[in-house]
Formats: structure tokens, sequence, C-alpha cells
């Protein structure tokens, strides 16, 4: 497993929270892909309904379930993309 790390790499033991790096993309049918900035190294992930989530790749129900109301942290790659696939509602990732 690897840790994330801030600047001076040191191990992030707490994240930040900047409001302004939030973006949300509607849960639908076709799967939906959000950007990461290049220097993105964390994510946390809400979603308001069940769906299903795939990095850097087409989203689609063989993937990683996410239940409805779920939060999860990831640990992503430069320049990476979030992709959701589901029936309604919407994913939130910062």
């Amino acid at each position: 497993m690897k840790l994330a790390t801030d600047t001076n790499g040191d191990v992030v033991q707490a994240l930040g929270f900047n409001s302004s790096t939030t973006q949300n993309t509607a849960i639908t049918a076709a799967s939906a892909s959000l950007s990461m900035p290049s220097h993105t190294k964390v994510v946390r992930i809400y979603v308001t309904e069940a769906c299903f989530i795939a990095m850097n790749e087409a989203a689609t129900t063989s993937h990683m379930p996410m239940p409805s109301g779920a939060v999860e942290y990831f640990t992503v790659t430069k320049s990476a993309t979030i992709n959701v696939i589901g029936t309604a509602g919407l994913m939130y990732v910062t």
C-alpha cells in the first residue's frame, strides 16, 4: 500500500479541504467522467445513490460498487479520471 505524501515527502495523516476543488457529475446509465488536476494525489468520493466507479477507464457494472451515501478516499495517478455509472444521483469528488 502506498501512502499519500505532502510536498515535503512526509506521509499525510490528515487531509486538507479545499471546497473550490470539488467537482460533481450526474450518475446516469452512460459512464460519466471527471478529470483530476495533475497535482492530485488523494480524492474523496461521495455518491448520493448506488453506483459503480472506475479509475482511468469507462465505468461498467463490473467495476467497484459504491452504495448510496458512501464516502471513500482513494489515491490516484497523475491526471486521473474518475468514472461513474448507475441509474440516478450525483457523484462528488474533492
